[in-house]
């Protein structure tokens, strides 16, 4: 868990490890007496002991995430931010031309050559000389998200009555919460509850039997986002969507070490069922 967290920081620029090997490695050839004046920097040892101590602790604490061991980096945002400023201030002490140091930071910061994911990349994609130009085109020139194009289809083929609320059925059901914020004005979304579990026990309790048998109904719409949705169900019709972001299923902005910018190729389709009359 302690090696993600780092490669993880490596990727995101946070603590390129190859950069600091480098600049490490000069600074005790060149200036080796600067490197005691650096270390008790009182910013640098502030920045590197909340470096050390917080990424301990969350993966004592919190492990890694998914099958791909990705960081838990959204406990750790202060660290995106920070990380890297002692590594500047290391450079300072060796390039005294501003000009020349502003060029090394830059370049630091703007590419991932100086870090070893970008040479040595366990991440299932590839790694770009640079993600600037993909992480300033989600601002400046954001693209079309699949929950838009989801939306779109289910509002152009809606029943003859706008006013009629259909049910949806979201697969999997951690994709509940998307569904409801992004399309709960213009669908009820059938909430996954287990037959006879305590669960039910309780939703039926707070809302009512009444309230609970419109949700006991079959679906107008099923919306499958995982890859093995069925080619066909019977009774309903199919309406595939492509995607172009390699995780598209939470509706989010990019996270911090998955890169899921936009492709302009699909990389895979959501399945969209529609109830047949």
């Amino acid at each position: 868990n302690l090696g993600a967290a780092f490669s993880d920081l490596d990727m995101v620029q946070s603590l390129p490890l190859l950069a600091w090997a480098l600049v490490l490695g000069l600074a005790f050839k060149r200036v080796p007496d600067r490197i005691v004046g650096f270390a008790k920097d009182p910013l640098v040892s502030f920045v590197m002991l909340t470096l050390v101590v917080h990424t301990v602790a969350v993966a004592l604490i919190f492990g890694t995430e998914t099958g791909d061991d990705h960081s838990l980096l959204r406990y750790m945002p202060h660290l995106i931010v920070f990380g890297s400023v002692p590594l500047y201030i290391l450079i300072a002490k060796l390039v005294k031309n501003m000009r020349l140091f502003v060029a090394i930071c830059v370049a630091v910061a703007g590419t991932n050559l100086l870090s070893i994911s970008y040479w040595h990349s366990n991440a299932g994609k590839d790694v770009p000389v640079s993600w600037w130009p993909a992480t300033y085109q989600e601002i400046f020139q954001p693209q079309p998200e699949v929950v838009d194009a989801v939306m779109n289809a289910m509002r152009l083929q809606k029943s003859a009555n706008p006013d009629a609320m259909e049910t949806l059925l979201v697969i999997p059901s951690w994709l509940q919460e998307v569904a409801i914020f992004y399309l709960g004005d213009h669908f009820i979304v059938v909430p996954q509850i287990d037959p006879g579990s305590t669960e039910e026990k309780i939703v039926r309790a707070k809302i009512g039997n009444g309230a609970l048998s419109k949700f006991k109904v079959v679906p107008h719409w099923v919306l499958h986002e995982a890859s093995q949705a069925p080619v066909s169900v019977p009774g309903y019709e199919r309406i595939q969507i492509p995607v172009h972001r390699r995780r598209p299923d939470d509706g989010t902005r990019p996270e911090l070490t998955r890169h899921t910018f936009y492709q302009q190729r699909e990389v895979g389709f959501i399945s969209l069922y529609k109830r047949l009359e």
